[in-house]
């Protein structure tokens, strides 16, 4: 539910946030190392006790009868300190959690179906209360970390106009996405900072 609550951020957000240092580094093989500094989070309805930072990816899953039902799977935690914190993320994930969607429908590659999870960074207060959540982006653009089962490409253009231009290998990939399409491709001249938007329950309910 969170995700879709982030969606509608100018109904619901009390302060919006600020910027701070950005580095991503390769670990190894589809590894990848991300930290984050310098993230202002005093704003004015005090739900930002920001405690822990996990990053996440939620899947419908099905169970024992075959009913499907959202799981969480936690990818890392890291403690939130000094307006800051650090991910690592594993080489791959269980296919379980990855799902096919709108980057792989349709595409399987020897016989294999191409699934993705989209990765969710998401703050919890010190009692384990979801407030909100963290996302990488410039002035033009936004960084979403997504998982996929399988190496593929995907190429063409949505029916309302926008394009999208994917070589995902198989792991933990960067998406890039503009007014005008989404790229895996790095685009040039584009500073990312993290921000950080603040859940506030008092202008939910």
């Amino acid at each position: 539910m969170k995700r879709f609550i982030l969606m509608i951020l100018p109904a619901l957000i009390c302060g919006m946030v600020f910027t701070s240092c950005e580095k991503v580094e390769n670990a190894g093989s589809n590894t990848v190392v991300i930290e984050a500094t310098g993230i202002e989070t005093n704003f004015g309805c005090g739900c930002s006790d920001i405690a822990t930072v996990k990053a996440t990816i939620s899947s419908m899953i099905p169970n024992q009868d075959g009913e499907y039902h959202w799981v969480t799977y936690v990818i890392d935690s890291s403690n939130f300190k000094d307006g800051g914190f650090k991910l690592n993320f594993p080489e791959t994930i269980p296919d379980k959690y990855l799902f096919d969607n709108d980057f792989s429908a349709g595409i399987t590659v020897d016989g294999i179906q191409a699934k993705t999870g989209l990765v969710s960074f998401d703050a919890y207060n010190s009692a384990g209360e979801y407030v909100g959540g963290f996302d990488l982006r410039s002035k033009d653009c936004s960084i979403a970390y997504l998982y996929t089962n399988i190496s593929f490409t995907n190429k063409g253009t949505y029916s309302y106009g926008r394009y999208y231009d994917y070589s995902f290998e198989k792991g933990c990939n960067i998406m890039y996405s503009g007014i005008n399409g989404s790229t895996t491709q790095k685009p040039l001249n584009e500073i990312f900072k993290w921000y950080f938007v603040e859940l506030c329950i008092d202008y939910i309910y």
